[in-house]
């Protein structure tokens, strides 16, 4: 029987990080809530999905047309292989602005962080994630941070 490696699952969970922030920033909210589970719930302010529908809708008002900006994210799985952590650290910026040598550093989330920090404030996402039908989905989220994003 073939399994596949935890750097597999990692990577597969990173992608689907990397999908999230592509939806959000096509304001898809109907295609990021596909990627949690019936019983998701974020933070703060204990949303469910129709309370982070509501938030979402109004950040993307706020923001219009924005990118996200994110160093690799942090996964650590579950002994169980069925349930995963993620840590990452991202920036919302209007489309205009720029980041000059940011992607060179995304392997190096300490790096990333201290040239971010120069310039705008982050938010930090942490997920719980659970393997359901081969598909990584969130269960819950926890969000911090924020102020002067975008500047």
């Amino acid at each position: 029987m073939w399994a596949c490696s935890a750097t597999d699952e990692a990577g597969r969970i990173r992608e689907r990080i990397r999908q999230g922030a592509a939806l959000a920033e096509d304001h898809d909210l109907a295609g990021l809530l596909e990627l949690t589970t019936p019983g998701f719930r974020a933070e703060p302010g204990d949303r469910d999905g129709d309370g982070v529908r509501e938030t979402l809708a109004m950040a993307f008002y706020h923001y219009q047309r924005f990118q996200i900006l994110h160093p690799r994210p942090a996964v650590e799985l579950a002994e169980d292989r069925a349930t995963a952590s993620a840590a990452v650290p991202f920036l919302v910026v209007r489309r205009d602005r720029s980041y000059p040598g940011l992607a060179d550093l995304a392997a190096d989330p300490a790096a990333w962080l201290a040239r971010v920090g120069e310039n705008a404030d982050l938010y930090h996402l942490e997920l719980q994630l659970l393997k359901q039908d081969g598909e990584w989905l969130a269960t819950s989220a926890t969000l911090r941070g924020a102020g002067g994003i975008g500047r």
